[in-house]
């Protein structure tokens, strides 16, 4: 399968609304946990925190399904969706839990968070991820360069929006 590798720059001067908190995952299983923790604006440390709450297990083997990541987005005032599939990065949604470096062989990628901004009379369209991947030079934990990642169509994704009895939702209408 061809590579879906497009890439990009962001835009001088533009400041994520997810950047605010540098978060990188601490173990293998915590990449999703850490896109919760940027989407909310948290710390790692209290998202794993609420996550035991939810019934991760704090030790032995675990693994962080859909249903525990919904649990945590809505406690701070997101919905996530079910997972879904997109043929390719202009089928994506604005905000979404995006799994890259795909292993047919293991049955599962790893998550980051996928932000596509719209273009406006001033600023052109673009789209970026933020990667908590423990491994990663610095400048690729922001990038709209995405030819060092292993991205390719079919995308399955977990849509993020607000929730709508929020003061976030209102605002976005």
């Amino acid at each position: 399968m061809a590579s879906a590798k497009v890439p990009g720059q962001i835009p001088s001067g533009y400041v994520s609304p997810f950047g605010k908190n540098k978060v990188v995952m601490e173990e293998r299983i915590d990449d999703s946990l850490a896109c919760v923790a940027i989407l909310t604006n948290q710390t790692l440390a209290d998202i794993k925190e609420q996550a035991y709450k939810f019934g991760l297990p704090r030790f032995g083997p675990a693994w962080v399904y859909n249903e525990m990541v919904a649990k945590l987005l809505f406690q701070h005032g997101l919905i996530g969706s079910d997972e879904k599939e997109a043929g390719d990065f202009a089928s994506l949604p604005d905000v979404a839990i995006l799994t890259i470096a795909w292993n047919d062989d293991m049955q599962f990628g790893r998550s980051v968070v996928w932000h596509a901004v719209r273009g406006t009379d001033t600023q052109q369209a673009f789209n970026y991820i933020l990667d908590p991947a423990s491994w990663l030079d610095e400048k690729h934990r922001i990038t709209a360069d995405f030819r060092h990642l292993k991205i390719e169509p079919p995308f399955y994704y977990v849509e993020v929006t607000p929730r709508p009895d929020t003061a976030m939702a209102r605002k976005a209408k």
